[in-house]
């Protein structure tokens, strides 16, 4: 008992752990026989699928499964970067990055992650193979046991020493690297040096991307995450709160048969998200008045990164929640509303800040309701604008112009992606009330100096 809580371990413990591999693929294959020969009364069909389930006894048996599979590793090979993503049909090398001549930590690539995000390229009818060699014997792999050359993982494999080596060379093999080779369907770049060239093939980093996908998945669909979004819908508190990734495309590889691509790429179901590359948005440290426009709301507040952001989760929860209508679901979209009316509150704020009278400039083509909105300051050279704006007759315009240009953005999305919105009439007059009575608050607030 002291030896095993110091990692020993016997052939017993390496046989034991590829038997329970090898019976729980075994049952795969065995229950729909078993359930079929349940079922059937005809005598000869009968023993055919008897035939069929001892057929399967025996591939599935230790050692003619670990003599086939040995057979068939040559089929297989472990990779980190694989070249089957930039076509199907490429024959070049896939690279497996064992060691990185890198050891900094200010740099994140395939050289941070851990064994288990080995990909494996090759026939999908050795696909099996790879996870047989990731299996594990007290905290190591079978693979790493072959690649030490470990005594009890040879036991196992076979009494007769040599045939054992040679099966674990065969298992080995799937680790070598053969001379790297191009393909005419491989990108490849024809760098100069001196009077000749380097030939650069870029490839997809597989086992990076599968452990990017666990980790966005994870902030996007978890359960915990999904309840901490609920509690911010509900303006309730959380002791982390969570990450946000705008704007993730998804690229797809393999089509119908992702296992032709990759082993990994097949458990993500071929697909591969992609951050934006894009150059950080220009934000203004000085705000300018609003001039030579007529339309604030649609042609700077909308514009603005935040409310687009927001938007952008608006129509996303309305998208999700198409055909639900109950006080749940209201509750919650109220919540992406009231977020977004709270960038238009800011924008206000922010407005407000300019210098006094800015909308007298000639070149300002606001209509009154919008002048006495943004630049309130001017009331206190004007009397008669400081009555209009504290009289709030302004406030209904403002409010109907931002409601209708929500409504008209989601009606929008609505008809692009052929869904319904919840969005009736109760529901607008309850976001114009809602806007006139945010705007009024802060206006009756609004102290000249």
């Amino acid at each position: 008992m002291e030896k095993e809580n110091e990692g020993y371990y016997s052939p017993q413990t390496v046989k034991s752990a590829i038997t329970s591999f090898l019976n729980s693929r075994k049952e795969v294959k065995l229950e729909p026989l078993r359930k079929k020969l349940d079922k059937e009364e005809d005598f000869e069909k009968r023993t055919k699928i008897q035939e069929e389930i001892d057929k399967v006894n025996e591939k599935f048996a230790f050692d003619n499964w670990i003599e086939d599979a040995a057979r068939r590793a040559s089929w297989l090979s472990l990779s980190t970067h694989s070249v089957k993503f930039t076509h199907p049909d490429a024959k070049g090398s896939s690279i497996f990055l064992q060691e990185a001549n890198y050891n900094g930590e200010d740099l994140v690539g395939t050289h941070s992650l851990r064994e288990e995000f080995i990909d494996a390229v090759g026939n999908a009818a050795a696909l099996d193979i790879f996870s047989f060699l990731k299996q594990e014997v007290n905290s190591k792999t079978i693979l790493q046991l072959v690649q030490e050359r470990d005594p009890e993982l040879l036991k196992t494999l076979s009494e007769d020493e040599e045939k054992a080596e040679k099966i674990r060379q065969s298992f080995e093999s799937v680790t070598k690297t053969k001379l790297p080779s191009a393909h005419t369907l491989v990108k490849q770049v024809y760098f100069p040096v001196e009077n000749s060239y380097h030939l650069l093939s870029p490839l997809f980093p597989s086992s990076l991307v599968h452990k990017l996908h666990g980790y966005f998945n994870y902030f996007r669909f978890s359960e915990e995450i999904k309840q901490i979004r609920d509690l911010k819908a509900k303006k309730l508190p959380h002791n982390t709160g969570y990450r946000f990734y705008p704007d993730i495309a998804v690229q797809e590889f393999g089509g119908s048969k992702p296992q032709n691509i990759s082993q990994l790429n097949s458990e993500r179901g071929g697909k591969a998200y992609l951050l934006p590359s894009l150059p950080p948005l220009w934000k203004s440290a000085k705000r300018r008045p609003v001039l030579h426009i007529d339309d604030p709301i649609t042609q700077i507040f909308a514009k603005r990164f935040d409310v687009e952001m927001k938007v952008k989760g608006i129509i996303r929860f309305l998208k999700r929640h198409a055909n639900q209508n109950n006080m749940e679901i209201r509750g919650k979209s109220e919540g992406y509303f009231n977020d977004l009316l709270d960038e238009l509150i800011l924008f206000t704020f922010e407005m407000w800040e300019l210098e006094a009278g800015w909308s007298l400039d000639e070149n300002c083509c606001l209509k009154e309701s919008f002048k006495l909105w943004l630049d309130p300051d001017r009331g206190k050279t004007e009397d008669a604008f400081y009555v209009a704006f504290r009289n709030m007759g302004w406030i209904s315009d403002v409010a109907k112009a931002y409601v209708k240009w929500l409504t008209d953005v989601l009606d929008k999305e609505a008809k692009k992606k052929d869904f319904k919105l919840m969005l009736g009439d109760e529901e607008i007059y309850h976001l114009r009330k809602e806007t006139a009575e945010a705007l009024e608050d802060i206006a009756r607030g609004y102290e000249y100096e």
